[in-house]
This record gives C-alpha cells, sequence and structure tokens, in this order.
C-alpha cells in the first residue's frame, strides 16, 4: 500500500514500482506499518522531516528551561521587617517552580551562638510551609549554617 506525499493513498504497487516512483519525485521511501497486510509505506521528503524533527527539539529545549536554586540571605539578628521581606522574596521564587536555598554566614560573637542562627532559620522554614516543604533541614557547615527548601 503505498501513500503519496500529500497523504492520499496511491494504491497497492510492488516494492520496486514504489521506489521508482520515489525515485522519480525525489523522495525517499519509508515504511510505516510493517505487519500489515500488505505492509504501509509512504513517499517522504527524509530532510525536510529531519529538519522539522530539529525544529521541534529546539522549540522544546527552549521552553523546558530547567529550574534553579534561588539563595536568601538571612543574619541571627535580622529585623521582623527584613525577615518579612526575604520571606515575600522566597515565596516569589518558590511560586515559580524555584528551589530556596536560605542561608546565614556566621560573623565574629555569632560564631558562638549558632543555635540563635539555627532558630531563624527553622522560622523561616516554619513560615513557609504551606507553600513549600523541607528539602534539606538547616545544617552548619563552617560558618554557613544552610537550609533548603522546594515548593510543593
Amino acid at each position: 500500500m503505498l501513500i503519496d506525499e500529500q497523504g492520499k493513498k496511491v494504491g497497492i504497487v510492488t516494492r520496486e514500482e514504489a521506489l521508482a516512483q520515489a525515485k522519480e519525485k525525489g523522495f525517499d521511501l519509508e515504511l510505516v506499518a510493517i505487519r500489515a497486510n500488505p505492509q504501509v509505506v509512504r513517499l517522504i521528503n527524509f530532510g525536510k522531516e529531519k529538519y522539522e524533527l530539529e525544529k521541534a527539539k529546539r522549540k522544546a529545549r527552549v521552553k523546558s528551561k530547567p529550574k534553579e536554586d534561588k539563595e536568601i540571605r538571612l543574619s541571627p539578628n535580622i529585623s521582623e521587617h527584613d525577615f518579612s521581606y526575604k520571606m515575600k522574596q522566597a515565596e516569589k521564587f518558590l511560586g515559580k517552580g524555584h528551589r530556596v536555598r536560605s542561608s546565614i554566614i556566621l560573623k565574629g560573637r555569632e560564631m558562638a551562638m549558632p543555635d540563635k542562627a539555627i532558630s531563624v532559620l527553622n522560622h523561616f522554614n516554619e513560615e513557609l510551609k504551606d507553600i513549600s516543604e523541607l528539602n534539606e533541614s538547616p545544617k552548619r557547615m563552617g560558618r554557613v549554617i544552610i537550609s533548603i527548601i522546594k515548593p510543593k
């Protein structure tokens, strides 16, 4: 069964006739259904078909931009206004589907009281728990304490 380049059925032809028609028109012969009786083949422009597939892949790649990690830096002695502003930023990032890494860098005398920094991060994660879930609980890595949350 031969199908031409417009998608119209030509009819049942021999293999040699199908190849001759393809060569005459400058197309390639593609086997569509091997298990059908009779087998179904169609005339295609393979170069054009390959180009269309590449074009579709490029378009899909552009649309599927990977989500990135956004970082929000806090401090152990953060004011209430600054804290609420950072929360709004985190909500905006989570709304766009990004993961949020909240971090506190301990400086000077703050190094002696990492519990206060951890409690600030816990409070930050607790406030955002309705739109996010905890990916990594607060942990200390040298002078930095990091916590990661991801959108629900």
